[in-house]
């Protein structure tokens, strides 16, 4: 970790000490490049000279933080006394920034933000297929571990609610609206689904309408981050806003990177919007382009989204997968190991002999602290099926041409790829 060197004596906050370690940030950021982690990310790239807080640049400090750490990778951890005193002089100040400053610090923030919200997977293990839906919450330092305050991991949802220094900075971001370029809009509403901050209804309004109004200028990366942001907050608007997305990023697939198809794909099963399998077979084209550089938490999620949305991936896709599966130098975790048994079960297919291999392997170097009680009951169903339930891949169900699918209405696999 490396020193902010902010702190006062007994624990409390120097604001002449903090404004000094900000200004001497301020005006000096040259080609900070960063992405958010967590389930999406934001970025900001270039140079950044423009002071506009009047003695401390909070913006150009912030960026400065999340640039690379003492080591060269990652970006500088944080004390959180520290973060809390950047919340505190944002939220004061945020009236009088520029469009870029607000978003650009409220993603800093985000990013530096010390425990990510997780958004899992959750699955109701019942009738004769799982239904799956997804839940969010806050992810503890050690997975399996207490939580800190008495409750065990995964005890209790958190859901998006306000976070209270950021009300400010969402009234001066509908103040500024108008003015916001593509990377602003996708930076403050990443940074809203970052630290699980439910807009107003009038953000709501004025965000949806200045975006939709520039969507067409998105690039493939905004265009994920606003689908993942409106997907994991659950906002209303999602059911407007997605079918823009889809239909833009259509124009864009061919430069997509895998994280930003996974979080769009992610996005688009989180709410039930089917974009149509023509642009599902455009999304997989572009994921066979680059399947072996997806991580295993992408390949899992890949292909969990698509068999949530009724569509089987073509065999040829399956096969590259596998591929990657078994070759991926990265290690699978105990929800990408039972998530992607889940896919294979639900779509009545068989893993391959590699990836079985694979999966088995990483088990073996798995302890029981690495399992979550979903991560176990999901993978003990899957084999449950896969072994004692084999199924023939389903028929393909067709589109009548009206709108409606034809077969049988209790197959989960509704209009398969081919």
């Amino acid at each position: 970790a490396v020193d902010v060197g902010v702190g006062g004596s007994g624990g409390g906050i120097d604001q002449r000490r903090l404004e000094q370690r900000v200004g001497s940030h301020g005006g000096k950021v040259r080609g900070v490049s960063s992405s958010g982690g967590g389930g999406g990310g934001g970025s900001w790239s270039g140079s950044y000279d423009d002071d506009t807080t009047g003695g401390a640049n909070i913006p150009g400090g912030l960026v400065q933080l999340v640039g690379p750490g003492a080591g060269g990778s990652g970006f500088t951890l944080v004390p959180p006394d520290v973060l809390e005193a950047f919340k505190a002089e944002l939220a004061a100040r945020a009236g009088a920034f520029g469009p870029r400053d607000i978003a650009l610090s409220a993603w800093a923030l985000a990013t530096l933000n010390p425990q990510p919200d997780r958004f899992d997977t959750n699955f109701d293990l019942s009738g004769n297929h799982v239904e799956t839906s997804i839940g969010m919450r806050r992810q503890p330092e050690s997975a399996g571990a207490g939580t800190g305050d008495g409750s065990v991991d995964g005890a209790g949802d958190s859901l998006p609610a306000q976070v209270a220094w950021l009300v400010p900075v969402e009234a001066a971001a509908v103040a500024r609206i108008s003015e916001f370029n593509p990377q602003d809009f996708s930076n403050l509403i990443w940074a809203f689904a970052k630290l699980n901050h439910f807009p107003g209804a009038q953000f709501q309004a004025e965000f949806e309408e200045a975006a939709l109004g520039r969507l067409r200028d998105f690039s493939s990366q905004t265009l994920a981050n606003t689908a993942y942001a409106y997907a994991a907050l659950n906002l209303p608007g999602a059911v407007t806003v997605l079918p823009f997305v889809s239909v833009h990023l259509s124009e864009r697939l061919g430069e997509c990177q895998p994280k930003e198809l996974v979080m769009v794909l992610w996005a688009y099963a989180r709410c039930s919007f089917d974009p149509g399998p023509d642009t599902m077979a455009g999304m997989e084209a572009a994921a066979m382009a680059s399947v072996d550089t997806f991580l295993p938490d992408e390949l899992t999620h890949y292909l969990w989204a698509a068999a949530t949305l009724r569509y089987r991936p073509s065999a040829a896709f399956l096969t590259a997968a596998e591929r990657r599966m078994a070759g991926c130098p990265a290690k699978f975790g105990a929800e990408s190991v039972t998530l992607t048994l889940w896919v294979y079960a639900t779509l009545g297919l068989a893993p391959g002999r590699r990836v079985l291999e694979r999966f088995g392997d990483e088990l073996e170097g798995m302890v029981e602290s690495d399992f979550k009680p979903q991560d176990l009951s999901l993978g003990f169903w899957s084999a449950a099926v896969l072994v004692t339930q084999p199924r023939q891949p389903s028929r393909e169900i067709k589109d009548g041409g009206d709108g409606n699918r034809e077969g049988d209405g209790d197959d989960i696999l509704e209009g398969g790829m081919r």
